[in-house]
């Protein structure tokens, strides 16, 4: 056969099959007989006798491994072009939680060691994944917490807690508990 005639392309009148794509299962029955035992079924209706004019094919994606479930190859949204302020900042959304917000801090202080550091990222009441730090003035303390949810989520939990007492933090000492303040006086 001449090179040429090998190279040209052929109209191949494959029928046109529509996949069945699943993630594969070792533990899976063989999807193809299935499909090939209730293929009647789909004939049944005249709109999927239309769809599925010929038997579906099958296929399969690769299912999550443990390297997929632990790294994420994605930037975060904060990694754009815009570069924000670095800082603390309300919302913008009347959120409850904005009112408790300092706007504009760009440092925080510890009071046990007066040591004062930089805030090095943009945070708002829905940043996610972040250290905060509540401060008490009334009794100069500061609680310091983690949350991998949204700041304005984690610190609605804090003031329910506060506002009703049911759980008294133990560094909080008597003065700042011995009348019910609401978590706006603290």
């Amino acid at each position: 056969m001449p090179r040429r005639l090998s190279l040209q392309t052929k109209d191949v009148n494959k029928p046109k099959r529509i996949p069945f794509i699943t993630t594969f299962n070792p533990s899976l029955p063989h999807i193809p007989n299935i499909i090939k035992k209730h293929y009647n079924l789909l004939l049944s209706s005249n709109r999927c006798k239309n769809v599925f004019q010929h038997l579906p094919v099958v296929a399969f994606r690769r299912s999550l491994n443990l390297r997929d479930l632990l790294v994420t190859a994605k930037l975060s949204s904060n990694s754009s072009n815009l570069q924000l302020p670095s800082g603390s900042f309300r919302c913008g959304k009347n959120c409850a939680t904005c009112p408790y917000i300092s706007d504009g801090l760009t440092t925080y202080t510890f009071f046990s060691t007066g040591e004062t550091r930089p805030i090095k990222s943009n945070l708002t009441c829905d940043t996610k994944n972040l250290i905060h730090a509540i401060q008490f003035n009334r009794c100069n303390l500061q609680y310091i917490g983690e949350t991998k949810r949204r700041l304005k989520d984690r610190f609605n939990e804090h003031r329910r807690t506060i506002d009703r007492l049911r759980v008294v933090p133990l560094s909080l000492s008597p003065s700042c508990v011995t009348r019910k303040k609401t978590a706006r006086e603290k």
